[in-house]
């Protein structure tokens, strides 16, 4: 009697360290793949590209100059075409010329101390031409300070 719970007990035991085993494998196998993710998800290369295919962008001045390139690049066919009717507080035009069809706008943020309007309407073909004014200046007592213009598109797919 005392064999048959000696040999009951040695079972139950193999079975919780089993059990014990294998609780503990996917508790480890869990951990590892978690710190796989979190060193992917902060790896800088990674942000950065995911970010180019979600949120394409670019920042521009109002030469067309790129100054920051988000990703936006891969879904134009060219350069922004920026122009402007030269007066002192200038209307800036700027038309873009998607690689695709684009059922929404892309989206232009004006980066300026005194913000200012924009109003799109669809070109001829792809096109999207948008009217872009800005709000002002300002001055530091006696000189006008002209501020630094820039703008930011972002491509909505």
């Amino acid at each position: 009697m005392a064999e048959s719970k000696e040999k009951s007990y040695r079972a139950n035991l193999g079975l919780l360290a089993t059990l014990f085993g294998i609780v503990g494998g996917f508790f480890i196998l869990i951990q590892v793949v978690d710190w796989r993710i979190k060193t992917t998800v902060y790896n800088e290369e990674f942000v950065r590209k995911v970010a180019s295919h979600v949120r394409p962008y670019m920042i521009i001045d109002p030469k067309g100059t790129v100054l920051v390139e988000g990703g936006a690049k891969q879904y134009l066919q060219r350069l922004p075409l920026i122009t402007n009717d030269g007066k002192k507080y200038p209307r800036y035009y700027i038309v873009l010329t998607p690689k695709n069809f684009l059922a929404l706008p892309p989206l232009i943020e004006i980066m300026s101390p005194f913000g200012g309007g924009v109003k799109s309407e669809r070109g001829s073909g792809l096109d999207w031409n948008y009217e872009v004014y800005i709000g002002g200046s300002f001055t530091d007592n006696e000189n006008e300070i002209e501020p630094v213009l820039k703008f930011r598109i972002e491509i909505i797919r």
